[in-house]
């Protein structure tokens, strides 16, 4: 049966906003008399115009005639004239040059992309896949199809998304994929359903009854094809009405009902004829000549074959006068073959020295060649030796500084653990004397001590395992919202009694409920370290000030103040770096190596928050941090 390609994708897309000038013939004559008496004066209206008058029409020496101009036109005035290439490429189509359709369809295409024009493209894309499909290249009509759909379905075009899918339906019925066919015709008959696209919406059920009948499912087929037929005829459109019922006979003729198919198809047969759609009476010429020799009519199908094999030799007489030219060529060319074929035999011996000497040619530059690549590829080689070389001579160095770092840090490490145990052997000493003097005020004293010396150790160790956790990627991080006034709390609650020894004050001022997200473990190692440093580097007498807020961008906003020594505005940028020379002192000499803060650096960035410092020598720092509040008091 005929191959009926339906698409929507008519050419009355690119002049969608003067498309009633191209269904109205009057219209379209006066367009014409506007050209051909060189009225219009504006070039970009006679380029619109000329293209207006090119997709208005179904002669293809028209369409390529205005085209053509309309081309030259845009050129003239430096505009994108893809819709111009678009009407030529379907000029030369409808003219059957398929080679210089494509040309055309190709330049539309470039232009459109040039133009970043998406739909453009697209629908210049379903214009190469029905060239394709003209030429039985069906792989490639697919992609440029699935190229379209793409872009159709991106730029939410839910019409010509439906055009597209329906084609591409279509290509899959032809190559026998019936079950993908009848998926994308269901998906697009639904698209035109919801639409209002009463005809569109009909090709997809007939054509999904040509799937069936393929499939043998003739009672589905049956059901497709009535009614695609019943809305067909309301629209009028012949040429499908005819097709459908010439494939119903068929499926009338499969379920025995003989006499109803001959009805079927003698209708199909006039419509044909009436419409002068010759290659459908062809096929309800040989649909009735096969049901007549079921009824045992020989005389009607010897009548209906004789139509079918008039009209089939009608349709393939351009074929046949093809193959006859062809035919002519090769006589010629077979006569003129002989005569080369004596001038060969005089010319043998030239053609065996030349033929030497190319050969020796050849081989030179093969060897040629062969050394030149030779060349090339040792020189790439070596680069990439020398590029391997760089980068293991970088993971060295990398290696190297990475060791570096575990030996200062386990030197720094070893190095202020033996203090602490130290002082515990020394204060060890101290209770012995004490019980042996029998000084029990000595004892207070001591144990001021103990706890300062556990209280640093229990530090130092907490922040070496934290540290090392985070290196090695390990540390357990869990979100859940945290009170902030609560958790600040719980830390000072620890810290009282070492802030007690130095006499030092620990003022609050914390916002009631202002939570925050974030892993409680970390949230409380930042805050015990800063407090700690606090203490570490405020004088005795000192104060320390603790406060929480809800800032106007919707953080939670928590700044340790103390007044003790600060630090010089030089040393700040360097501040949160774990160094093996940053040793440092607090008011009462307790030594620290920096690890803590560079351990809350790490950990504030683990919640997603920011830390600032603000400092001036002999009067105090400030750390302030900020942190997303997630739910408040209001």
């Amino acid at each position: 049966m005929h191959y009926r390609h339906i698409s929507c994708l008519c050419i009355a897309f690119f002049v969608a906003v003067n498309s009633l000038y191209a269904s109205n013939g009057h219209i379209a004559d006066s367009l014409l008399y506007l050209i051909t008496h060189d009225l219009v004066k504006d070039d970009v209206q006679k380029y619109n115009i000329l293209c207006e008058i090119a997709s208005g029409s179904s002669d293809a020496d028209i369409i390529l005639k205005y085209s053509e101009q309309a081309i030259r036109l845009a050129e003239e005035l430096g505009i994108n004239p893809a819709p111009a290439y678009v009407y030529k490429g379907v000029g030369h189509l409808n003219s059957g040059k398929l080679a210089l359709a494509m040309e055309n369809f190709m330049k539309a295409a470039k232009c459109y992309k040039e133009g970043n024009n998406n739909i453009g493209l697209a629908t210049v894309y379903v214009y190469i896949s029905e060239t394709y499909s003209l030429q039985e290249n069906h792989d490639n009509e697919k992609i440029y199809l699935k190229d379209a759909i793409e872009i159709f379905r991106k730029e939410k075009d839910s019409i010509k998304l439906a055009s597209a899918l329906h084609n591409l339906g279509y290509a899959n019925y032809r190559i026998g994929l019936y079950d993908t066919a009848l998926v994308l015709f269901s998906t697009t008959s639904e698209l035109y359903k919801k639409l209002g696209y009463l005809t569109e919406y009909a090709y997809c059920l007939g054509n999904s009854g040509l799937v069936y009948s393929r499939k043998s499912e003739f009672i589905k087929a049956e059901d497709y094809l009535l009614r695609a037929i019943e809305i067909l005829e309301e629209q009028g459109d012949a040429y499908a009405v005819t097709e459908y019922m010439i494939e119903y006979a068929g499926i009338l003729q499969h379920k025995g009902e003989i006499k109803q198919a001959v009805v079927c198809a003698t209708q199909s047969f006039n419509n044909a004829r009436k419409n002068n759609i010759i290659e459908l009476e062809r096929d309800a010429a040989y649909r009735l000549a096969q049901l007549y020799i079921v009824l045992g009519a020989y005389d009607s199908a010897c009548y209906y074959q004789s139509l079918y094999i008039n009209y089939n030799d009608s349709i393939k007489n351009y074929e046949n006068i093809q193959k006859m030219a062809d035919l002519r060529t090769e006589f010629e060319v077979a006569k003129k073959q002989a005569e080369v074929d004596v001038l060969e035999k005089n010319r043998i011996i030239q053609r065996i020295v030349i033929g030497s000497l190319i050969l020796i040619l050849l081989l030179a530059g093969g060897l040629i060649m062969l050394y030149y690549y030779s060349v090339k590829r040792l020189r790439k080689l070596t680069a990439i030796l020398d590029e391997r070389r760089s980068l293991l001579e970088k993971q060295s160095r990398e290696l190297m500084e990475l060791n570096r770092i575990k030996d200062k840090f386990f030197s720094v490490i070893s190095h202020d653990l033996r203090g602490p145990i130290g002082s515990i052997g020394g204060i060890s000493y101290m209770i012995k004397e004490s019980l042996e003097n029998n000084t029990p005020a000595l004892l207070h004293e001591i144990t001021d001590y103990i706890d300062q010396t556990v209280f640093s150790l229990t530090g130092l160790l907490e922040n070496l395992l934290n540290w090392a956790q985070n290196q090695q990627g390990k540390f357990p991080c869990v979100e859940e919202k945290i009170d902030t006034k609560a958790a600040i709390q719980e830390v000072v609650k620890l810290f009282s009694t070492i802030a007690l020894l130095k006499d030092i004050r620990i003022d609050l001022k914390l916002k009631t409920k202002l939570i925050i997200s974030g892993d409680r473990n970390s949230m409380m190692m930042i805050i015990r370290n800063l407090l700690s440093n606090a203490i570490k580097f405020t004088y005795k007498g000192g104060r320390i000030n603790i406060s929480t807020s809800l800032t106007p961008e919707g953080k939670a906003e928590i700044i340790v103040a103390d007044n003790g020594m600060g630090i010089p505005e030089e040393k700040i940028p360097l501040l949160f770096d774990f160094r093996e020379d940053k040793s440092t002192y607090g008011t009462e000499k307790e030594k620290g190596i920096g690890l803590g803060l560079s351990l809350v650096n790490e950990f504030v960035k683990l919640n997603k928050g920011t830390i600032k410092v603000t400092s001036t020598v002999g009067k105090g720092t400030s750390f302030i941090l900020l942190f997303l509040a997630v739910d408040m008091d209001k």
